[in-house]
C-alpha cells in the first residue's frame, strides 16, 4: 500500500524523501560512531576535571596558575637536575647512594674489574672458593678468642643457602659482608657468641653468626630491583665502651654496615652492688656503672643493581624461588 500511496507521488517527492531517509541514516551513524563516543569521553573529562576542582578547593594549594608555576618551579630547584654542581635532592641522593653502596666497590673492580664482570663470572668454583676464604677467616677469629674450646662458623647455625645459579653472586656478598662485619667487631675488642644449642662431633661449638634473607628493593611488584640489602645478625659480648666503638666503626672509611636491629642485655646491677665483679663500687653521685653488655645486633651492606658499573637488567635481578634452598654447605 505505501508503494502503491509513493507511486502516486510526484517524482520530485519521492526523491526528496530517499534523500531524507539517506541522511537520516548517515546522521544516525556519525551520531551513534562519533559524537556519542565524544560525547562520552566529554562526560568523563568534566567529571574528572570536577574532581580535581574540588580537591583543589579542599587542599591547600592555591588556585591561581603563576602561584602554582612559582611553587613548581621551587620544587624543581629544591629536587635539582643531579649534577653535583647543580645541587639539590637528586644530586644528594647520588651521593647518599653511592657512599652506601661503594663497601665492595674497590674488592670488585680488583678482583672482576666491574660489577657487571663480577655478577657474570660468579659460579660454583668462585663461591666455593669465597666461602672457604671466609670460614678459615672467620674461624682463625674465633679460635683467638675462645682458645680452650672450639669455635667455628656453623653452616647450620650460619644458614648461608646455596640456592640457584642467579643468586650466587648475591651469597658471595652475603660472605663478604659476614667477614667484614666479624673483622671490623673482632678489632674493636668484642666476642662474638657461642650457641648453646649446637655442639657436633669433636665438641665443636657454632658461633651466634646469622646471615639473614637477602632483602631486594624496588619501585613496584613488576619493576626489576634496584638496590639489595644483606643484612647478617650477630651476638657479641664485652664492654660497653668498645660496643661504642664498634658502633662508630660499622660507618668509618669505606665500611657501611649501619645497624638495622639492635638488643642489649647488661649484667645486673645488684650483682655490681653486692661486690661482685671490678666496678662494684658507685660513684660520688650513688651511679653504678654497667660495664659488661650482651648485644644482638643486625647489620646490612647495599649492593646497587642500577649503577652503571653493574648495569644489571630484569634478567639479571635476583631470581625469587620458592623452592626449598639447599642443604647450607659450602658446595
Amino acid at each position: 500500500m505505501a508503494s502503491t500511496f509513493m507511486q502516486n507521488w510526484p517524482a520530485s517527492h519521492r526523491n526528496l524523501l530517499s534523500v531524507s531517509i539517506v541522511l537520516l541514516l548517515i546522521f544516525l551513524g556519525i551520531a551513534y560512531f562519533i559524537v556519542y563516543p565524544m560525547w562520552r569521553e566529554y562526560d568523563e573529562e568534566h567529571s574528572e576535571y570536577e574532581e580535581n576542582e574540588h580537591k583543589v578547593a579542599t587542599s591547600q594549594w592555591p588556585r591561581d596558575a603563576e602561584r602554582m608555576q612559582g611553587l613548581l618551579n621551587s620544587y624543581k630547584k629544591i629536587l635539582g637536575t643531579g649534577k653535583p654542581e647543580s645541587g639539590g635532592l637528586r644530586a644528594l641522593e647520588r651521593v647518599v647512594n653511592a657512599r652506601a653502596t661503594s663497601m665492595f666497590d674497590e674488592k670488585i673492580k680488583t678482583d672482576y674489574g666491574s660489577a657487571a664482570k663480577f655478577i657474570e663470572r660468579a659460579n660454583n668454583t668462585e663461591y666455593k672458593r669465597c666461602y672457604d676464604e671466609t670460614s678459615v677467616a672467620i674461624n682463625n677469629i674465633l679460635k683467638a678468642s675462645y682458645p680452650r674450646i672450639k669455635v667455628s662458623l656453623e653452616p647450620e647455625v650460619f644458614r648461608m643457602d646455596v640456592e640457584q645459579a642467579g643468586n650466587i653472586y648475591v651469597n658471595m656478598l652475603r660472605l663478604w659482608t659476614t667477614r667484614r662485619l666479624v673483622e671490623i667487631i673482632d678489632s674493636n675488642n668484642l666476642e662474638i657468641g657461642i650457641d648453646a644449642d649446637y655442639e657436633r662431633s669433636g665438641g665443636i661449638r657454632a658461633a651466634k653468626i646469622v646471615a639473614m634473607p637477602v632483602t631486594q628493593y624496588s619501585v613496584s611488584e613488576k619493576e626489576a630491583p634496584y638496590l639489595l640489602e644483606i643484612p647478617v645478625k650477630v651476638e657479641v659480648h664485652g664492654r660497653l665502651d668498645d660496643f661504642s666503638a664498634l658502633i662508630a666503626d660499622l660507618q668509618n672509611g669505606n665500611d657501611f654496615l649501619p645497624i638495622i636491629h639492635m638488643e642489649i642485655e647488661t649484667e645486673s646491677p645488684m650483682q655490681r652492688f653486692r661486690g661482685q665483679g671490678m666496678y662494684s663500687k658507685h660513684d660520688q653521685d650513688g651511679h653504678i656503672a654497667i660495664q659488661q653488655i650482651k648485644a644482638t645486633i643486625i647489620c646490612s651492606s647495599f649492593f646497587n643493581l642500577e649503577s652503571e658499573d653493574a648495569a644489571i637488567k630484569g634478567s639479571r635481578a635476583p631470581a625469587k624461588s620458592d623452592a626449598p634452598a639447599e642443604r647450607p654447605v659450602g658446595i
